[in-house]
């Protein structure tokens, strides 16, 4: 595969995707417009964070992939690994969409340099080098993605500590 096929790939890939979440939010969303509705939910009932039901699902997925790459195969064969990266690649897309909602920033009118911006929570530092208080998660944020971290590693391997949400495609 070239360069310019993978772009090509990837975009189609991309676009059958955003059909895809269109179709899954309207369902898991309600009448609504919020299109993490289903997310939020985990938050207002006192389960976790929202932050963390977005890692929690993207957690399974990653732990469905380590399984096939483990095993070779899936148990479950109306699923493939395609759909699953797909499902993860949603829960990406959401998640980064809802970080920037929190942020404040108005999704219709991003621009391509807040779009290259790099995510200020992937980084293990984020807390102790960021100064500027406009760019700065509230605590909860923080807290939740501290907390993630380690859950993420745990649970890939099989440890569990009791808390997080139950398994589902809810996009």
């Amino acid at each position: 595969m070239t360069k310019e096929q993978y772009f090509e790939w990837v975009t189609v890939r991309a676009q059958g995707r955003i059909k895809l979440q269109q179709r899954k939010n309207a369902d898991y969303t309600g009448i609504g417009n919020n299109p993490f509705e289903n997310f939020t939910r985990v938050e207002a009932l006192g389960i976790c964070s929202t932050e963390q039901g977005f890692l929690t699902r993207m957690t399974d997925k990653m732990c469905r992939i380590t399984s096939f790459v483990q095993k070779g195969i899936l148990e479950v064969k109306d699923e493939s690994v395609d759909d699953t990266l797909n499902d993860l690649a949603a829960y990406c897309d959401l998640m980064a969409a809802y970080v920037e909602s929190k942020r404040g920033a108005m999704l219709d009118t991003v621009t391509e340099e807040v779009m290259n911006e790099p995510m200020p929570w992937c980084y293990p530092t984020y807390k102790e080098t960021v100064k500027n208080e406009e760019t700065k998660f509230d605590t909860a944020t923080d807290d939740a993605l501290d907390y993630t971290h380690t859950s993420m590693q745990r649970a890939c391997i099989g440890e569990h500590d009791g808390r997080g949400t139950g398994t589902d495609d809810n996009y």
